[in-house]
């Protein structure tokens, strides 16, 4: 009985598969447009917090979880009024959908941040030489991308004079690609507060968030509107998946709750 209740699909699952292939078919096939995908990156931030918020409940206890969990709540609030007012002013000035605010950049950039510094203070596994090597491997791995983000996506806007639009994007991917090294750190130094799967299925998404939309027109060569907004939203969806799985995996892992004592 246990192990058929474990098989079965969990519908919050199926709904996030669904919505995502009516995503694709909206974007490529029908009308898509800025004002939609604000909406809808929007409602996946919303969709986060509330996920989120879940796990630093279920976490009630566990200090150092909790405070990672809370972190990533605040982040999913922080973007949901970033995106929400981006989507305000797109609905107000079509126009205003193909290039972030400083407003949005800000609220992303800073919730961004709070998760950063979770993970700063969250333990690591091992000390000294260990701590010190993890981060030694996080700056470099940063270096590298970020002289792969320059040379292909970003000197040509900075000499086109586009440097406050670059700044955010930076500003924005760099943060992002620092979560991903910072959530694998977490997991290979044992003392992440999250399952692997869970954490590998985030990772993904945060990183296709931060590089997908910029690089899907130097990769593929298509610079469809639709296939752009498709590589935007898809990574973001990624998140939502993550966090429904680390929630099923504790809640599988919890222990059952005791039986009645006898009258």
């Amino acid at each position: 009985m246990e192990s058929r209740r474990r098989l079965t699909p969990d519908p919050v699952l199926a709904g996030l598969t669904v919505f995502s292939l009516a995503l694709v078919w909206w974007f490529l096939a029908g009308p898509g447009g800025a004002r939609v995908s604000w909406a809808v990156q929007t409602g996946l931030d919303v969709t986060i917090a509330v996920a989120s918020w879940r796990l630093v409940r279920q976490n009630a206890g566990k200090r150092h979880a909790r405070r990672f969990w809370l972190a990533v709540f605040v982040t999913g609030v922080c973007c949901a009024l970033g995106d929400g007012y981006q989507t305000v002013l797109t609905l107000l000035d079509s126009s205003a959908g193909h290039r972030p605010s400083v407003v949005q950049t800000a609220f992303v950039v800073a919730g961004m941040l709070t998760v950063v510094l979770a993970m700063v203070f969250h333990p690591l596994g091992g000390t000294g030489r260990q701590r010190l090597r993890l981060w030694l491997d996080a700056a470099t791995v940063l270096a590298g991308v970020a002289v792969f983000l320059w040379y292909f996506l970003l000197a040509g806007a900075v000499t086109e004079g586009n440097r406050a639009e670059v700044f955010g994007a930076a500003a924005t991917s760099a943060v992002m690609l620092l979560i991903t090294v910072g959530l694998l750190k977490l997991m290979l130094g044992g003392t992440a507060p999250f399952a692997r799967l869970p954490g590998i299925v985030a990772s993904i998404g945060v990183t296709g968030t931060a590089v997908a939309a910029s690089t899907v027109t130097l990769v593929t060569g298509n610079d469809d509107p639709g296939v752009i907004y498709v590589s935007q939203l898809l990574p973001c969806l990624l998140m939502p998946v993550g966090l429904r799985l680390q929630y099923l995996h504790m809640r599988r892992a919890a222990p059952p709750p005791p039986a009645p004592a006898p009258a």
